[in-house]
């Protein structure tokens, strides 16, 4: 899909070249390896090819992280939200019940 949008997006007259870039994410190191899988330039006479050989551009970047401790807050805070709104939602429900239950049994 990356590839075909680049083809689309060349074919524009705002751009005059384009980079594909697959990204590999390691979640317990925290690095991610970056690799050009295509590159075009406007004017090329040559055809564009799907893969060019890329192993100078491989390098490892150490992402940035949060750290544990936020992750984990943010969590608990999304559980707390969710718990909030059910309970509210609970009680709401419960009063429309009784609500009706009121009008239906004293009219």
């Amino acid at each position: 899909m990356a590839l075909y949008e680049a083809r689309v997006l060349l074919d524009s007259r705002h751009l005059s070249a384009v980079q594909v870039i697959e990204e590999k994410f390691d979640a317990d190191t925290g690095e991610t390896l970056s690799k050009i899988i295509y590159r075009a330039r406007k004017g090329d006479d040559r055809k564009p090819k799907a893969k060019t050989p890329a192993a100078s551009s491989d390098e490892k970047i150490k992402a940035p992280m949060p750290p544990k401790k936020a992750v984990d807050e943010q969590a608990g805070f999304i559980k707390y939200v969710v718990i909030m709104v059910l309970s509210v939602g609970a009680i709401a429900l419960a009063g429309i019940v009784g609500l009706v239950f009121l009008i239906e049994h004293f009219g």
